[in-house]
């Protein structure tokens, strides 16, 4: 599933370029762009979720560095770390990503009688897609993120963040 929906995010992505290179007044503004951003949200079974990243994008290429995962209080959760690469629009105020890689995931779970419990980490394929506002340097966005590896490594969660960069120059 979380190919489809990256699948589904690149496409509409390259329709969009297509739509904005047809018009009178291309943005040449943006070839490159460099922001941070970190944000909350809710994974699946109502998990509480996190997202930390650094950001790159070059014209329509984007490289992403992420460190996110759900947690529960009394229940399992999923940490990743991950590199992805994907696509992004133009636009330096407003645009989509969407990115995929690899990820070191770690299940993890919470219990009262057990404390927390860390399970052996493991490779797994990392997956973003985001929406972004931003002003001159600070932003918003929001995220469909997750991670699909083996066994217990593996959720899918929302988040809002708040982001800080230089959007293109």
């Amino acid at each position: 599933m979380a190919l489809v929906i990256v699948a589904v995010i690149m496409i509409f992505t390259g329709v969009s370029q297509r739509a904005g290179a047809q018009s009178a007044q291309p943005d040449t503004a943006w070839h490159h762009a460099a922001w941070l951003s970190g944000g909350i949200g809710v994974g699946n079974s109502y998990a509480i979720a996190a997202n930390g990243s650094a950001n790159y994008s070059t014209r329509s290429f984007v490289i992403t560095a992420r460190a996110a995962g759900t947690a529960k209080w009394v229940g399992a959760g999923v940490n990743d770390v991950a590199l992805m690469a994907g696509v992004r629009t133009s636009g330096r105020h407003t645009f989509f990503t969407a990115t995929a890689g690899l990820a070191r995931a770690t299940p993890v779970e919470s219990c009262d009688a057990c404390g927390d419990l860390r399970f052996p980490s493991q490779g797994a394929l990392a997956y973003e897609a985001g929406a972004h506002a931003n002003w001159t340097v600070i932003g918003v966005g929001a995220t469909l993120s997750g991670v699909d590896g083996t066994g217990r490594a593996h959720y899918v969660a929302i988040t809002v963040s708040f982001q800080a960069g230089d959007f293109g120059w």
